[in-house]
């Protein structure tokens, strides 16, 4: 019975256990979880860019003059009142034509004499340089024993050959037993053996007319300088010249070495602390500084008025301009479309851009994270 059953339970068919099967996600749902992650990675992307990226504008910007006229009268800056009348007489030489003409060379010698007795010279006594240009004393003269007297001389000849450098010269008429121990000698060059005239031209009369006003302007200067004991120094913007009248000694097609005129003229000093120039300046502009270097004043008479007229003219880099900068211009931008926008304020002279981090090639799309250096 026991052995039926044994086989009974043999021949009954076995029981498998199945395996539990691995959970798995349908096919149908792989690409959304693709692009969720792809959108994640994006916007963690997204937010460091936005987070850490920055970009750095520097502009240099075109120095430029800004101009201010303005005129004021004189009590406006405290000026005293001086008026001087000046006649003065100025010699030029400074002519828009010269030619070439022949002259005596001139000069001085000394005439040196080691012998036991004085020795009386005559003019036109004949000196006799070591190159052989012979030269003649323009006076007499008695050159003591032991002792040496200077003189002028000229050449025997007119032209070039009278130029010549220091050098020894031989006494001519003297004994042979004198001329070792009376003899001469120079220190400097002659000349005037070649020398230069011009025709006068009209031209010429004007510029030396127009440098004798300024020349008297600097004597009325000097004078009122010392006659009022000033502790400042006068400007010549503080002075105004009224010409009276101007005279030359020559005329014009005529062959001059020189020029001389005579100029009178009634001189206005309104004598002013320029400080206070500045001062005024500054409270009527819209510059802190002012210095009088920037400054070109003169005194002149406008009607019946008489006015401190003049122009301030101060450096300016043109940073007021870039106020007109719109910032959201430059945001999402490539380096050369900022370039090109910054570019086309006239007061830009150059624009650097730099990327942070290196990799970024635009600017980030908040205002925030652009900085814009001015220089």
């Amino acid at each position: 019975m026991m052995a039926e059953k044994i086989e009974n339970k043999a021949k009954s068919p076995s029981v498998k256990r199945r395996k539990p099967k691995a959970s798995h996600v349908p096919r149908r749902f792989s690409p959304l979880i693709i692009l969720f992650a792809v959108f994640v990675i994006a916007m963690f992307l997204l937010i460091v860019y936005i987070a850490f990226s920055k970009t750095t504008i520097t502009v240099d910007l075109k120095e430029r003059v800004e101009s201010v006229e303005f005129q004021y009268q004189p009590s406006d800056l405290d000026a005293d009142e001086r008026t001087i009348t000046l006649e003065e007489e100025f010699t030029f030489s400074d002519f828009s034509e010269f030619q070439d003409v022949e002259g005596v060379a001139t000069g001085t010698v000394t005439i040196i004499n080691d012998y036991v007795a004085d020795q009386q010279l005559v003019e036109t006594t004949r000196l006799l340089s070591e190159d052989g240009v012979l030269f003649r004393l323009a006076e007499s003269i008695v050159v003591p024993s032991g002792g040496s007297i200077d003189v002028e001389v000229y050449a025997d000849e007119s032209g070039l050959t009278g130029d010549i450098g220091p050098t020894t010269f031989e006494i001519v008429n003297l004994q042979p037993v004198k001329k070792s121990v009376i003899y001469a000698m120079s220190e400097d060059s002659m000349t005037g053996g070649v020398g230069k005239e011009a025709i006068l031209r009209d031209e010429d009369i004007k510029s030396a007319k127009k440098k004798a006003k300024q020349d008297l302007r600097k004597e009325a200067i000097r004078q009122l300088q010392d006659e009022l004991r000033l502790e400042e120094s006068l400007s010549s913007d503080q002075v105004k010249v009224e010409i009276i009248g101007q005279t030359v000694d020559q005329e014009v097609g005529n062959t001059v070495t020189n020029l001389t005129v005579r100029t009178e003229a009634k001189v206005i000093v309104y004598y002013f602390n320029e400080g206070k120039l500045e001062d005024v300046l500054e409270r009527d502009t819209e510059f802190s500084k002012v210095s009088l270097n920037d400054v070109t004043y003169a005194i002149e008479t406008i009607g019946d008025h008489v006015l401190v007229v003049g122009v301030l003219e101060m450096p300016s880099t043109g940073a007021d301009v870039m106020d007109t900068v719109d910032m959201s211009q430059l945001t999402g931008k490539s380096r050369e479309d900022m370039i090109a926008y910054l570019e086309s304020f006239q007061s830009v002279e150059a624009v650097d851009i730099k990327f942070s981090p290196f990799w970024i090639v635009t600017s980030p799309p908040i205002v925030d994270r652009i900085e814009l250096v001015i220089k």
